[in-house]
Parts: C-alpha cells; sequence; structure tokens
C-alpha cells in the first residue's frame, strides 16, 4: 500500500509541474505578443507605477488554466 500511494504522488507531482509549465506558456503566449499595444500609468501613495495590463492578464490567464487542468486531470481520483 505504501508503494501504492509513493507512486500515485509521483505521478501527482510530475502533472503538477506539467500544468504549471503550461500556465507559463500560456502567460508568455498571452503577453510577449501584446506588451506594447496596452499599457496604463497610475498613482499609489506617491509613486508612479508602469503596469503592463497584457502581463496582468496573462497571470490571470495562466492562473485560471492551471486551476480547470489541476482540477481535470491532477487531482482526479479516476486518473
Amino acid at each position: 500500500m505504501n508503494n501504492t500511494l509513493s507512486r500515485l504522488s509521483v505521478r501527482r507531482m510530475i502533472k503538477f509541474l506539467i500544468v504549471g509549465a503550461s500556465g507559463v506558456l500560456v502567460n508568455y503566449i498571452i503577453y510577449f505578443p501584446s506588451r506594447e499595444i496596452i499599457t496604463f500609468d497610475f498613482i499609489v501613495m506617491a509613486f508612479k507605477f508602469h503596469v503592463d495590463f497584457m502581463w496582468l492578464v496573462g497571470i490571470c490567464v495562466s492562473a485560471i488554466s492551471n486551476y480547470i487542468l489541476n482540477e481535470i486531470w491532477t487531482f482526479n481520483e479516476i486518473g
């Protein structure tokens, strides 16, 4: 039983790493082609920050895709 649990843990860890790598790819696919298109500046506590809007969009989309892929593939009890 311990050996089976160990194999399951290793499989899940590998799947988790693959999903994480796919999130990086999703982020880059969204960010790099459009990084010069949409930008905005805002003031927070007298400091001016230049925020690349597509960077924020890429992070959000990759986080959502990672969550969905982990739910469906990594932590699915059947497969």
